[in-house]
């Protein structure tokens, strides 16, 4: 619902997602006790991006059953596409699309806490899917875009 106010809008809104049957099964709940993240700043737009995978999700649209994700750390932007597989050419084209002359800083793999913005995107925009989705897991490629709109 792209141009669209009314007075009373936040509070339908949170009215909505209190009736709402989708919201309340797929909601996180937590199961440990929250920890405070590291704020990650950037001090400036585009000056540094956090990028990872997600996947193997089920079988979509041309195949697809990965996202590559990317988040500027300034305006909290993120690029997300679908793919089938993923190969270094399919990441260095995103870079390259996405985030042009952006410099490449790495990450360690298997230690989420070092790219902690990204893993807190990947989780936000997988519970939005699977809100959406509940049955048709399938139709995730579809709905993204939505889902990155909401994001």
């Amino acid at each position: 619902m792209q141009g669209y106010y009314w007075p009373t809008m936040k509070q339908d809104a949170k009215n909505y997602v209190k009736r709402c049957d989708r919201c309340q099964r797929y909601a996180t709940i937590p199961r440990v006790p929250s920890e405070v993240l590291n704020l990650v700043t950037s001090p400036w737009p585009f000056a540094q991006w956090g990028m990872d995978i997600v996947g193997p999700l089920p079988i979509a649209t041309a195949q697809n059953k990965f996202l590559l994700i990317a988040i500027n750390y300034f305006r909290k932007w993120v690029e997300v596409e679908a793919y089938a597989s993923i190969k270094d050419k399919d990441v260095s084209k995103f870079v390259w699309k996405n985030i042009l002359n952006i410099k490449n800083l790495y990450s360690t793999s298997r230690y989420p806490q070092s790219n902690e913005q990204v893993e807190a995107t990947n989780k936000t925009l997988l519970s939005a899917l699977t809100k959406m989705l509940e049955g048709a897991k399938g139709k995730w490629v579809d709905e993204l875009p939505g889902v990155l709109w909401a994001y």
